[in-house]
């Protein structure tokens, strides 16, 4: 059986439930209103060429040569072309020491 103890500490800790379940209500809240507020703040994935030209500020011409040389990953949707931003990554230094390993080798 149950101690009297053992039963006081578990009425304790049950009226302790709705405070407990009230803040972790406000916590979810707080973290879903920042969760929404970083998601507004990110680019679309797809965007046109002007968008993608603005966002690496550089001339439209320019960034229709990097599409056109597969420099950049697009989606032809219907007759239009997008950037896909959500599939772009900067250059770490792997990769700039393998394209210098690639400009070296005669």
């Amino acid at each position: 059986m149950t101690s009297p103890e053992h039963l006081a500490a578990v009425f304790v800790a049950m009226a302790d439930v709705p405070a407990r379940l009230a803040a972790m209500e406000r916590s979810v809240a707080n973290n879903t209103d920042k969760l929404e507020s970083l998601r507004a703040a990110l680019p679309p994935a797809l965007v046109t060429i002007t968008e993608a030209a603005t966002a690496f500020k550089v001339s439209i011409p320019t960034m229709r040569r990097w599409v056109k040389r597969g420099e950049v990953p697009t989606v032809k949707i219907g007759n239009t072309v997008r950037v896909d931003m959500s599939r772009l990554h900067g250059t770490d230094r792997e990769d700039i020491a393998e394209k210098v390993a690639k400009l070296r080798t005669p």
